[in-house]
């Protein structure tokens, strides 16, 4: 039998003061603009959500839970030891995908060193905990490597790496022609998909998977995004001119960049002022064994790429949703790395046991290999094998600066605006602007006593 939830809404009565005969004093410039600058926070109760999952899943579970009701940008979490709770707080943002619990509760599960060791066949290891950073990688196979260098050796000795110009190449069409379509064959030519650190069938690993072979289109000009000055690496070297082309293979990965967090002095409130992820590139070469090797820099033209993909990644996430999502996943790991060095501030109950060993992960199917992407049109005689993927690792630095009692204001908002202890999800006043805004001592004081 289908199990059924009934959800129980709290009705909230507002009291509006009556107005007074005297005026009140003036409001500082300073108090006028944190009001502007106050934003809306959303908060989301592990306690309480585990109470409604234990009943639901696997049978029927609103998938508005499962999206922690909405929430689409986590930046921190609260402590409530005085009533057993650890509390996510984050952001609702118009047009932006939603967060899913499951990779919360997977990067929760890292984070505790509770994911197992998955070989290549999918088997789990009971035994053997996976230490390696979450991540994926997708890379050519053995044989293509092979012909990759085969390819090389011959283009390179016939001395067509280097073309004088678009007429010149005309003259040798049959040559290029040749070399074009040896390409195309090898390019195209499935390449093998890793994910590291995690089972491979989760949605966790799709959304790495899915947002790395979307970059590798956006790096050879396959696909392209309406943005000024965003140009393919294709489009660059081709702007170069004559002197520069050449076959090359670059390796170009997704990494957060460091984490600046703030926090309470007794680490009951946690909140990630800074949480970036950049791309970046390292120039491979395949060494006499035919195994690819860094050389330790990126090839220049592709090192211009990466870090206009890193400039522009606030607008690329707009236009594709999976990098907001990509972007969520380094979160999360942020966030439960964050509470996993806080275990001693955590309040006592096993408040975590329900979403560390008991919530069900569901399989997502991901693939297993994919399809190269070569894209060579007829004026252009550049020859690049992209190779890549993402990592989640990252360094986390603390950046209190007497932020911590702005932090504090934010922690009483949250737990005061609670309209109850049964509450799942509900808003809050936020004094905390992303964008560094800090209230000042008096706007505090009025607003959370």
């Amino acid at each position: 039998m289908i199990k059924k939830i009934i959800f129980i809404f709290f009705i909230f009565m507002w009291f509006c003061s009556s107005t007074s005969v005297f005026s009140a004093p003036d409001e500082s410039e300073q108090d006028r603009q944190n009001k502007n600058n106050q934003q809306e926070g959303f908060a989301f109760s592990l306690r309480e959500s585990q109470r409604f999952l234990k009943e639901c899943i696997p049978d029927n579970c609103p998938e508005k839970l499962l999206q922690i009701d909405g929430m689409t940008r986590i930046v921190g979490f609260i402590v409530d030891s005085d009533n057993t709770d650890i509390i996510l707080i984050g952001k609702k943002q118009d047009n932006a995908p939603p967060l899913y619990l499951e990779n919360f509760v997977l990067a929760l599960r890292k984070a505790w060193d509770l994911i197992l060791f998955e070989d290549e066949n999918g088997m789990i290891h009971r035994n053997v905990i996976d230490k390696t950073p979450i991540g994926c990688s997708i890379d050519p196979k053995k044989e293509t490597d092979k012909k990759w260098s085969e390819f090389n050796e011959k283009y390179n000795s016939d001395g067509l790496q280097t073309i004088a110009s678009s007429e010149e190449a005309r003259k040798v069409q049959a040559e290029f022609q040749e070399m074009a379509n040896d390409w195309v064959e090898i390019c195209q030519e499935y390449q093998d998909v890793r994910v590291d650190g995690l089972y491979h069938n989760t949605m966790f690993s799709q959304i790495m998977v899915e947002a790395d072979y979307y970059m590798k289109r956006l790096v050879d000009g396959s696909v392209k995004l309406d943005i000024d000055g965003f140009k393919s690496l294709t489009e660059l070297k081709a702007e170069e001119g004559s002197s520069s082309s050449k076959i090359s293979m670059n390796r170009f990965w997704f990494k957060p960049g460091e984490n600046i967090f703030i926090e309470t002095e007794n680490e009951d409130a946690v909140f990630l002022k800074k949480s970036p992820v950049t791309l970046l590139t390292e120039e491979e070469f395949l060494n006499n064994a035919g195994i690819r090797k860094g050389k330790g820099k990126g090839d220049p033209l592709a090192t211009e790429f990466a870090e206009s993909f890193t400039d522009n990644y606030f607008i690329i996430k707009r236009i594709k949703p999976i990098y907001q999502e990509l972007e969520g996943l380094c979160r999360f790991v942020a966030v439960t790395m964050l509470m996993e060095q806080r275990k001693a501030a955590l309040p006592s109950g096993g408040i975590l046991d329900y979403y560390l060993y008991q919530f069900p992960i569901y399989s997502t199917p991901v693939w297993g290999e994919v399809s190269g992407i070569p894209n060579v049109g007829p004026d252009i005689f550049n020859f690049f094998l992209t190779c890549g993927g993402v990592t989640t690792e990252l360094t986390l630095k603390s950046d209190n600066n007497d932020h911590g009692k702005i932090l504090t204001a934010t922690r009483l908002s949250v737990l005061k605006d609670r309209p109850s202890q049964t509450s799942v999800s509900w808003s809050y006043r936020d004094f905390i602007n992303e964008s560094g805004i800090l209230p000042t001592d008096s706007f505090l004081k009025k607003n959370t006593l």
